[in-house]
Formats: structure tokens, C-alpha cells, sequence
């Protein structure tokens, strides 16, 4: 195994909770149900969110199926193991348990979506992850004209054909966002749980960003 690294268990499988809980797998994205090592980070991506956690490794330019790998690191009896490539496959060692998973390097994650210089980054109102949660609901994921909370003046809105729903966030919020801004409810997880502090509107993305 050339390249190997010492990780915990906890190290992968929290990295990997936070790429699962994220990135739904879609029939319109591929690479949606791949975990995708790369430049230090382990990512996932769908056609419509883009999730990269640090997870400092020699494993990199590869992808890997998310089920698979997350399945078997949360069963490992084994608090602490190797990882690297071999042959090819990605390989794991640890002290009681084994395993090698099939490789693919022509799924690559957009350098991009991995912002981390926070001098760009505007603050997030604190009232954001409330108002997501609030107007969510009220979006149609089946329909592109319905599927996204706006964010204009201040507040917050969501409609669909038979919902609407509006969240006032604050006089604050009407200095941190310009313009219209189109957010996808799918983002809520990582808002949840992450708590988000600062965003960045670049290329077409809105990049929320938390400490870790």
C-alpha cells in the first residue's frame, strides 16, 4: 500500500456523515454517489450541491462509492487504521478488519466549489437556518421555477402552486445580501448541523462556510 495514512475511525466517518446527509444521490448526476478524494478533502456532489470536508490523507484523485465505503467504516471494529491506494484500489488495514474498494479516476470534484479564503466571504445573518427551515416547505422540488428560496429586502421567501411562505430576517440582512438570491432547500442539512457563519456568491454558487 504506497502512501499510507493513519486515520481514526471517527476522523472518516464524521467526514463522511457530513458528505451522506448532504448530497442526495440523483439519476442526473453520476458522481452523486461517489466520495471523491482529492487535494486533502474528501467531497460529494449532485446537480445542485457541492459538499468538501477536510480529511488530510495521501489518497487523492479518486472516487470511490459513498454507501460503500460509509458502511463499512461504521461496522470496523477498529478505532484507528491505514489507508492508501493499492493496485489501484483504495485499501483500508486496520488491526481486525480489511478491506479494498474499486477506484475511478474520471470523476473529479471542481476546485471551485472549495473556497476557504474567508477574507472573500460575506457574515451570514443569524436568522438564516431559521428561515431556511421556515420557507423550505413551501418550494416544489419537481418544478425548476419552484425549487428554490429567494432571498430579497431582508426576507426570505419560497413558492409553489399550492404554497407560499415568507420570513423576515432582519433589517441586518438587507445590507448583507444584494439583489436577489436563490437558495436551494437541500442545503438545510449542512445548515442544521454545520452552522454555517459566512457565505459567497461566486460562479453561479452561493458558498456557505463554517469553521471546520
Amino acid at each position: 500500500m504506497s502512501k499510507a495514512t493513519t486515520l481514526t475511525k471517527k476522523q472518516m466517518f464524521d467526514a463522511l456523515q457530513v458528505l451522506k446527509e448532504n448530497v442526495q444521490p440523483s439519476d442526473l448526476a453520476e458522481a452523486s454517489s461517489y466520495v471523491i478524494f482529492q487535494n486533502g478533502r474528501v467531497c460529494a456532489m449532485n446537480d445542485s450541491v457541492a459538499v468538501s470536508v477536510p480529511l488530510f490523507c495521501e489518497v487523492d484523485g479518486c472516487a470511490v462509492e459513498l454507501q460503500l465505503l460509509y458502511d463499512f467504516i461504521r461496522k470496523m471494529p477498529d478505532k484507528e487504521f491505514m489507508i492508501g491506494l493499492n493496485n489501484g484500489n483504495l485499501k483500508i488495514k486496520g488491526k481486525n478488519s480489511i478491506a479494498e474498494f474499486a477506484t475511478r479516476d474520471d470523476i473529479l470534484f471542481d476546485e471551485n466549489f472549495i473556497n476557504t479564503d474567508t477574507t472573500k466571504f460575506k457574515i451570514l445573518p443569524e436568522t438564516f437556518a431559521e428561515a431556511l427551515n421556515f420557507t423550505g416547505f413551501a418550494t416544489d422540488p419537481e418544478k425548476a421555477a419552484y425549487n428554490r428560496c429567494v432571498i430579497y429586502d431582508g426576507c426570505m421567501y419560497a413558492l409553489s402552486a399550492y404554497r407560499g411562505a415568507k420570513y423576515d430576517m432582519g433589517d441586518d440582512a438587507k445590507e448583507m445580501f444584494e439583489g436577489m438570491v436563490f437558495i436551494t432547500p437541500e442545503c438545510s442539512n449542512f445548515v442544521n448541523k454545520m452552522h454555517p457563519t459566512k457565505y459567497l456568491i461566486q460562479d453561479g454558487y452561493v458558498h456557505l462556510y463554517d469553521n471546520d
